[in-house]
């Protein structure tokens, strides 16, 4: 049963790539299936459809992009640490994933306005958000629970964290920033959340 995960898994990192590069309407099977050293039966035999492939690539990538934020924030135990750990693990994502992650967001965003399945890939997105911010959301309690932080309205601060700590990630990638640099802005980040909703 391993061989048969370690295969799917091959087609969707493999598909990932190509749908990141080339774009969804511009992907082949044969090119994901080449790509991945497999036979284009190979691929149906997993995925009914590119459409479906390509929600199954979401869905890898989402999941993949939690399990390794959820990970770094649960070896932490106090409110500094855990928030410190949260943004340098997402930012390095980011980083890692810089070159793909425009791409996937701008065939979401197509896909979600002009396709059949536009619900299904939207309520994929949503869901997600709702369970980053919910992650987010955890760390400001700690905060909260430590006396850091006062306790109203830390859902809303919660979501309009994770928009500041995205666009500090992508200004800090677009600007090539040293890694001293990104130090510097990830603590001017940490002091914003804390002296805007200290106590």
């Amino acid at each position: 049963m391993a061989r048969v995960k370690n295969k799917r898994d091959q087609i969707l990192s493999s598909a990932s790539e190509i749908f990141a590069i080339n774009g969804y309407h511009d992907a082949s099977i044969n090119e994901i299936a080449d790509n991945a050293n497999v036979g284009k039966g190979t691929i149906y035999e997993y995925f009914d459809s590119k459409m479906t492939l390509y929600i199954e690539v979401l869905k890898y990538n989402i999941e993949r992009y939690l399990t390794r934020i959820r990970n770094v924030v649960i070896s932490e135990s106090t409110f500094n640490s855990m928030l410190e750990s949260y943004i340098g693990c997402h930012t390095e994502i980011l980083k890692e994933n810089f070159k793909y992650a425009g791409i996937m967001m701008n065939n979401s965003a197509d896909l979600i306005f002009n396709s059949k399945n536009s619900q299904e890939t939207l309520k994929i997105l949503m869901d997600t958000r709702v369970e980053v911010v919910q992650i987010i959301l955890d760390i400001l309690t700690v905060g909260h629970n430590e006396g850091q932080l006062s306790g109203s309205n830390l859902d809303y601060y919660a979501d309009l964290f994770f928009e500041m700590l995205n666009r500090s990630a992508l200004r800090s990638l677009m600007m090539q920033h040293s890694e001293e640099q990104q130090l510097i802005e990830k603590d001017l980040l940490v002091k914003m959340l804390i002296n805007g909703i200290g106590q």
